[in-house]
C-alpha cells in the first residue's frame, strides 16, 4: 500500500516529498508524546488540507465517531454515515446499540447527517442523538431514496458487475427526496453498493435546507 493515496489534493495524490516533509514535522512538534499511527495521519491531512485551501474537504472517521481523531472539526458542511454493522465490536462494543452509539458521535450539533440503509435499532440511536443535537437527518428509505435503473425493460432485476466490477445492466441511478427526482449516471467503481455511496455522496451535497 502507497500511504499517499490516502491524500488527494485538487484531484491529485499528494506528492512522497511533500507527505514526508508533513510527517517530520508533525513528528518535531508532537515531540515524543504518545500518538496513534491514525491521529499522525489525521494531522498530515488537516496540515496538507490548511496548505492547499479548497472549497470543500472529505474528511473519512477512523473507527468510529465519539472518540475519533478527525472530531477535531466542530462545524463540518455535513456527516455522512453509511450502513451500520457489526464491526471493531473490542473497540466499539458487542451490540448494534453500543456500536451506533459510537458511530453516532460524529453527529455535530446543527449539522446536517445523511445516512445510508441502517438496521432499525441502529437508526432509531442515529436519529436520537441527532434530535438531542438539533442535527436535521435524513436516512435512505425514508427521507431520500437511490435505485438502480436497468438499462432496458428486459434487464430489470439483473442489474450486476461487470469484468471491470462496474454496474453492468444499468442505464443509471435515480435519487428522490424533498426537492425532487434526479437522475444520475451509473458509478464507474466497482461493486452494486457503490449506488448507495453514489447517493448518500449527492445526497450530502444537496441536502434539503
Amino acid at each position: 500500500m502507497d500511504v499517499t493515496e490516502r491524500f488527494r489534493i485538487a484531484g491529485q495524490l499528494v506528492s512522497e516529498a511533500e507527505l514526508v516533509a508533513t510527517l517530520e514535522e508533525i513528528e518535531r512538534v508532537n515531540d515524543g508524546a504518545p500518538i496513534t499511527v491514525f491521529e499522525v495521519l489525521t494531522a498530515a491531512g488537516f496540515v496538507l488540507f490548511a496548505r492547499h485551501p479548497a472549497e470543500l474537504a472529505i474528511i473519512e472517521v477512523g473507527l468510529g465517531g465519539r472518540c475519533d481523531a478527525t472530531n477535531v472539526l466542530t462545524r463540518p458542511a455535513a456527516c455522512v454515515i453509511t450502513a451500520i454493522s457489526r464491526d471493531h465490536e473490542a473497540f466499539l462494543g458487542d451490540t448494534l446499540t453500543a456500536i451506533a452509539m459510537e458511530k453516532a458521535g460524529i453527529i455535530k450539533p446543527g449539522v446536517p447527517v445523511v445516512t445510508g440503509y441502517q438496521h432499525p435499532e441502529v437508526l432509531a440511536v442515529l436519529r436520537a442523538e441527532a434530535a438531542k443535537l438539533g442535527a436535521p437527518l435524513a436516512g435512505r428509505g425514508q427521507e431520500w431514496t437511490v435505485e438502480i435503473l436497468p438499462a432496458t425493460a428486459s434487464s430489470e432485476g439483473e442489474v450486476g458487475t461487470n469484468s471491470s466490477g462496474s454496474l453492468s445492466g444499468a442505464a443509471g441511478l435515480r435519487l428522490t427526496d424533498s426537492l425532487g427526482t434526479l437522475t444520475l449516471p451509473a458509478p464507474s467503481l466497482p461493486g452494486p453498493w457503490q449506488c448507495e455511496n453514489a447517493g448518500l455522496a449527492v445526497e450530502a451535497c444537496g441536502y434539503p435546507a
